[in-house]
């Protein structure tokens, strides 16, 4: 009987430093989901008409089921689009719609007798990847970046970030992180102009901004970061094509008094906010 107990004990003494050191190390464990396909009449992978989606699926080890299954959904949701079709329905309908594009083209090339569009057809690719920025004991941050050509002048692209509440699962909008939004405005607005050192005697509409009354729009395309609350902005959203996508950090210093969620990031796993490093 002495010895059960024993090796009892050490079980229940070895689940609990597990569990000790999961907390430590990271706020929860995931893995990353692949879909990854190319054009089946492809010979050269290097230039074929592709589809790719990856995120991440996280585990139910440290905190409430229901906070993990929420975060699971959105993360979800975001790469599986409105009507909530699977990855795989996706990459069907994309290469479906690609081969109807090569045959509308090799159309018009035959009936124009243009030869040098029927030999060039250009490739497609789609390329979805939610990925975590932040892994702490009560916050997680995905960025949802995605990159597409499907024909045209240029291709597309998109970053989206999601602040979720890791005990509650719900997501973190601009009124559950800050108190006072006409002043959250006026300092993303500021240390924008100090990072990109524009004039602050032009108007920002005059230096080819898509920017009123000389004042950043909110966006709920937002990370909380050590560093500080990045605000991103997609391309066209406040400037043309040309400019790219913006971004400003504000420091919390900055955010003193209108902050009233507060991150904690300690033992707090951090990963580059863009995928790029």
């Amino acid at each position: 009987m002495k010895k059960l107990v024993a090796i009892l004990l050490v079980v229940v003494l070895a689940g609990v430093a597990v569990w000790a050191w999961r907390y430590r190390s990271q706020a929860c464990d995931y893995r990353y989901e692949v879909v990854s396909r190319y054009d089946e009449n492809c010979k050269d992978s290097s230039d074929c008409t592709s589809y790719y989606v990856s995120y991440p699926e996280f585990s139910k080890k440290l905190f409430p089921s229901s906070a993990v299954d929420s975060i699971n959904a959105q993360v979800y949701r975001q790469v599986s689009g409105p009507d909530g079709k699977t990855p795989e329905q996706l990459a069907d309908e994309f290469f479906q719609e690609y081969r109807n594009y090569v045959a509308l083209r090799e159309k018009i090339a035959q009936e124009e007798q243009d030869t040098a569009m029927m030999r060039f057809i250009p490739s497609w690719f789609n390329t979805s990847e939610c990925f975590v920025v932040i892994n702490a004991p009560r916050l997680i941050v995905t960025g949802y970046k995605v990159s597409q050509y499907v024909g045209g002048a240029h291709g597309m692209y998109a970053l989206v970030y999601s602040n979720y509440d890791a005990k509650t699962g719900a997501r973190l909008g601009l009124s559950d992180v800050f108190s006072d939004t006409l002043a959250l405005g006026e300092k993303i607005t500021a240390q924008f102009i100090r990072e990109r050192e524009l004039d602050t005697d032009i108007p920002l509409s005059e230096q080819g901004y898509f920017i009123e009354d000389n004042l950043l729009p909110l966006t709920d395309n937002f990370a909380l970061h050590p560093d500080g609350v990045i605000f991103y902005y997609n391309v066209y959203e406040i400037a043309p094509y040309s400019y790219g996508p913006s971004s400003v950090t504000v420091p919390y210093a900055e955010l003193d008094g209108i902050l009233k969620y507060k991150p904690d990031f300690e033992r707090a796993e951090v990963f580059a906010p863009d995928m790029e490093s």
